[in-house]
């Protein structure tokens, strides 16, 4: 129960003032909490020496950083050398819509051109490529068209692909 005026200043009583002793764990709790705040403000002070940027500054793409064509290659190149470890089992692991898409940037990043029959040749067999072309076409992943002088069935990444392979890559 509160008395009537409580937490007012009374000139006659003055304010009403409780003190409450806190536990031997919370005075413990509370000076880790302290030492761990006054650390964190320690880290700021000097990472704001260092930056005057509130959180530091992010490094920007540098020259040594790898081009989206460079880790689109890695990863093609991963693959491969994991087929290549694993000899005749490679087979388990096999994902050639992914292999080809990966082809196809690499190719578009380069401005080079893919023949369905080139593409099918550095994947999977025969049925089977043309089977994950179609699947990638009528996708929207990659478009066919023929090569006016040559008349050769060609195939290239669509821009929805593009997209999504850069999304894909930025976090690699």
């Amino acid at each position: 129960m509160t008395r009537p005026g409580a937490g007012k200043p009374d000139a006659q009583t003055g304010p009403d003032v409780r003190l409450t002793r806190w536990s031997d764990e919370d005075r413990v709790a509370l000076q880790r909490l302290m030492e761990a705040l006054k650390k964190v403000a320690v880290s700021v002070a000097q990472s704001q020496e260092a930056s005057p940027e509130p959180f530091g500054t992010m490094p920007a793409r540098g020259p040594d950083s790898p081009t989206d064509a460079e880790k689109a290659r890695a990863l093609y190149q991963q693959r491969r050398n994991r087929d290549a470890a694993f000899g005749r089992f490679g087979a388990v692991f096999s994902e050639p819509a992914w292999d080809i898409l990966l082809d196809l940037f690499i190719a578009h990043e380069d401005g080079v051109s893919r023949s369905t029959a080139d593409l099918i040749a550095r994947h999977v067999a025969p049925a089977n490529g043309r089977r994950w072309l179609l699947v990638l076409s009528e996708s929207g992943l990659a478009h066919r068209w023929t090569a006016p002088k040559s008349g050769q069935e060609m195939i290239g990444i669509t821009p929805t692909a593009i997209e999504l392979m850069l999304r894909y890559l930025d976090g690699v």
